[in-house]
C-alpha cells in the first residue's frame, strides 16, 4: 500500500520495495555525501543515534514501478533501510516516484528479492539477512581520483 503525499511523492513500506540490481558495492560512492564509507558504518551511525545520516538517505530516495512491483533506484540505501526494518526501527520511507530505471541499471535476476554485496560491509551492527549475501570474488573499486 502506497500513500501519495503530493504528485510524484509517496510513502511506501520498506518490505514492498525490491532491489533493481543483482550486486552493489559494499561502500557508498565517493561522490555521495558518505564519501565512500562502508554500508555497515553508515548503518552503525544511524543505530548509534546520528539522525543526520538517516536524513541524508531519506532526502533523495527514488523508486519506480514495474509489473506492479516497486523497485529502488538507490540500492545501497535500500540495503540500509532493510537492515533498519529487520530491527524494527524503520517500516516506511518517503520516496520520489520516477518514470523508470535505465535498462543497463536494471540487472536483477531474482525479481529484486536479494542482492549480492561485493566486499565487506564493515561496521559492528550489520547482520546477515535473507535479502543479501556477501560476495568477495569481484569487488568493485571506485576511482579515487574523481
Amino acid at each position: 500500500m502506497a500513500i501519495t503525499l503530493f504528485p510524484g511523492s509517496l510513502v511506501l513500506p520498506i518490505s514492498l520495495i525490491r532491489f533493481s540490481q543483482d550486486t552493489i558495492n559494499s561502500r557508498f560512492s565517493p561522490l555521495s555525501p558518505f564519501r565512500g564509507r562502508p554500508l555497515g558504518e553508515v548503518l552503525d551511525k544511524i543505530l548509534l543515534g546520528h539522525g543526520r545520516y538517516l536524513l541524508v538517505l531519506l532526502r533523495d530516495y527514488r523508486v519506480t514501478r514495474r509489473g506492479g512491483v516497486w523497485y529502488t533506484i538507490n540500492n545501497r540505501t535500500l540495503w540500509v533501510f532493510k537492515q533498519l526494518l529487520s530491527r524494527g526501527y524503520l517500516k516506511y520511507v518517503p520516496a520520489f516516484h520516477v518514470a523508470d530505471i535505465r535498462k543497463d541499471r536494471f540487472t536483477t535476476k531474482n525479481f529484486g528479492k536479494c542482492i549480492d554485496v561485493l566486499g565487506k560491509v564493515g561496521g559492528k551492527f550489520a547482520k546477515a539477512g535473507e535479502f543479501w549475501r556477501t560476495r568477495f570474488d569481484s569487488v568493485l573499486k571506485f576511482d579515487q581520483s574523481l
